[in-house]
């Protein structure tokens, strides 16, 4: 796994900002480092390069790469790299090196940027042939791609931080970005936090000449009309899902490196590493994280498991002490603000579990492509009666209850099965919104609605189309989550759900091989039968939580109120209804309002970050 950074069209800037820019990225790859001037027609630039040496760590994987006209530096593992090889030395070409990134060279001289739909991985790339620049990211989105525009120039980078290093580069807050944020607690594709920045969408390519976009396009993207088209029975089902979960596995497991797993206990992470052991050969190390708080605590079941795969198992516990060791990183770890606060556990996970290994991997995926959630399940008791009710009767309803408990009142405000979803998921739900920002949020120029409308023309299920409208924006929450904190410690995390093949064949899957009698994951629990005892893993889903509600009452409290009611927050930020904001903390510490604990850990990590970035809104 390694960094990305260049520009190009800045003739102000240098070598020496190129390299500042790679430098910032050390830490998603402290093995080595390059960078090298590039032309784009007229226009010149630099590439810069952090690497990860996991394929081929000899100096033969040193990037920036150049082989015949292209010129790439890439972040991420294409695992069928030697099958792509295999087709081009037949084509001709040949390879001084054992790693993917020359191969993907090779196949963009073949096959120019159409050589991204030929390979299966986890990427973000720049590239050149001369002639234009191309960004690229995969199709998941499991690695990150933020590019800058300014007048005719372009600056890339694979986080936050190394832009910042652009000494022109503007802090100004983007305001429906922010919006964005209070919303979902996460700033989706193309969106980004500041002004002139954007993310590149997962499944795209960008491409860039003379000064401007010209394409920005996906490569691929997931066939609605193959959804629910699965003809064969339960059992052939879940044979040719072992087959090929399996195969991504075995993939997966290419490295010159160690190799370990993830094992929370839960579904996705028991089944990859049951798979995974068989495949080793020898102890496979897992890894797991608990709290101190019982109820949080999923540690145990982590290593029952472990016993029962005779895997050599570390387990690890989290504290409180930790928690505040970890909370002030927060804006510097993400880039922007990130309100899944599951990445405080994710950061010790990934800390000690490179202290032993250099690749994890990692049941993600599963929930988003095989029905985990329970809010999938328990679609028709979300919306319940409600349907009857008059739209606006349901708001007004809805928004009486809302401060007092928000799981009840925002299950109210909806139109769309697309806008049920946000108000049942998001943190800042219709009814609370123009309370904390003094205006409604145009929902209907969202990606997200414009997904949702085009699923619900599909006529699928209520619980299908929150699956897929999570499988493309949540989960990229999630996936942003674990690849920050994992990278923050130079840990690379492959994701075997999310192989191309797994996902194009669990879209096929009718909503019945989704969810049966009330029981989430129901074709994956078929499949992990064949490898673990069921009463080692049958429990109701827990998630990756912590007791964020007592914490905020507690051991965090003074932090909450210093950085968000002291003076400082409500002169800099005229676009958050603060009044509004002290009554909901209040009624969190005295217990008077339910489910605010979201709302509140979204506001606070918004001003931890914009203080410390020294944001500023124009």
């Amino acid at each position: 796994m390694c960094g990305v950074a260049g520009f190009l069209n800045f003739p102000q800037y240098g070598a020496e900002v190129c390299r500042d820019m790679t430098d910032s990225l050390a830490h998603r790859g402290p093995d080595d480092s390059g960078i090298e001037a590039v032309s784009v027609g007229k226009l010149s630039g630099w590439f810069g390069h952090r690497r990860l040496a996991v394929l081929d760590l000899s100096p033969a994987g040193h990037q920036p790469m150049t082989r015949g006209k292209w010129t790439v530096v890439f972040n991420g593992e294409l695992y069928n790299f030697r099958e792509v090889a295999v087709q081009l030395r037949d084509r001709g070409y040949q390879f001084s090196s054992h790693c993917d990134t020359e191969v993907l060279c090779q196949a963009l001289n073949e096959w120019g940027i159409e050589a991204l739909d030929h390979f299966d991985g986890m990427f973000a790339l720049a590239a050149t042939n001369g002639e234009s620049l191309y960004l690229a990211r995969d199709r998941w989105g499991v690695k990150p791609m933020y590019y800058y525009l300014h007048n005719e120039g372009i600056a890339f980078a694979s986080e936050m931080q190394a832009l910042e290093k652009l000494p022109d580069f503007e802090r100004r807050i983007d305001l429906d970005a922010f919006h964005e944020y209070l919303v979902f607690g996460y700033i989706s594709a193309p969106r980004a936090i500041y002004s002139n920045t954007f993310k590149l969408e997962n499944a795209h390519f960008l491409e860039w000449k003379n000064g401007a976009i010209v394409r920005n396009q996906p490569f691929w993207q997931i066939d609605l009309d193959a959804t629910s088209t699965f003809q064969g029975t339960e059992e052939e089902a879940v044979e040719q899902l072992d087959e090929l979960l399996r195969d991504s596995v075995r993939h997966r497991l290419i490295a010159d490196t160690p190799v370990g797993t993830f094992l929370s206990g839960g579904i996705d992470s028991t089944l990859i590493s049951a798979m995974t052991q068989e495949f080793t050969g020898g102890k496979l190390q897992t890894f797991s994280i608990g709290f101190e708080e019982a109820a949080y605590n999923e540690a145990p079941y982590a290593r029952a498991i472990a016993e029962y795969l005779e895997t050599d198992h570390h387990e690890y516990t989290m504290s409180v002490k930790e928690l505040f060791e970890y909370v002030n990183q927060i804006p510097e770890i993400c880039g922007e603000p990130l309100c899944d606060h599951g990445i405080l556990p994710m950061l010790l996970l990934s800390h000690n579990t490179r202290s032993l290994v250099t690749v994890a991997l990692s049941g993600d995926g599963g929930d988003e492509h095989f029905g985990g959630y329970p809010h999938y399940r328990d679609f028709d008791q979300i919306i319940g009666k409600h349907r009857m009710l008059p739209a606006l009767l349901r708001y007004s309803i809805g928004r009486l209850l809302t401060p007092v408990s928000a799981e009840r009142g925002r299950r109210l405000s909806w139109r769309t099965l697309t806008e049920l979803h946000t108000c049942n998921s998001g943190v800042f739900s219709y009814q609370d919104f123009d309370r904390i920002a003094g205006k409604r949020y145009p929902i209907q120029k969202s990606a997200f609605y414009q997904w949702g409308k085009k699923l619900e023309a599909r006529k699928l299920s209520g619980g299908r189309i929150w699956q897929c409208l999570d499988q493309v924006f949540y989960m990229n929450n999630v996936l942003t989550k674990v690849d920050r904190a994992s990278m923050h410690y130079s840990l690379e995390v492959r994701t075997p759900l999310l192989a191309r093949g797994v996902t194009e064949f669990a879209n096929t899957l009718p909503d019945s091989f989704m969810i049966r009698n009330g029981n989430t994951k129901y074709l994956l629990k078929k499949l992990l039968e064949k490898y673990v005892p069921r009463r080692l893993w049958e429990r109701e889903k827990q998630g990756f939580g912590i007791p964020l509600a007592s914490w905020l009452r507690n051991e965090l409290q003074g932090n909450v109120r210093e950085l968000l009611f002291s003076g400082r927050a409500e002169k800099e930020n005229p676009y958050l209804n603060f009044s509004y904001a002290r009554t909901l903390f209040n009624g969190l510490c005295d217990q008077s309002y339910k489910n605010r604990e979201q709302a509140i850990w979204a506001l606070f990590i918004f001003e931890l970050w914009r203080q410390q970035k020294k944001a500023y809104f124009s």
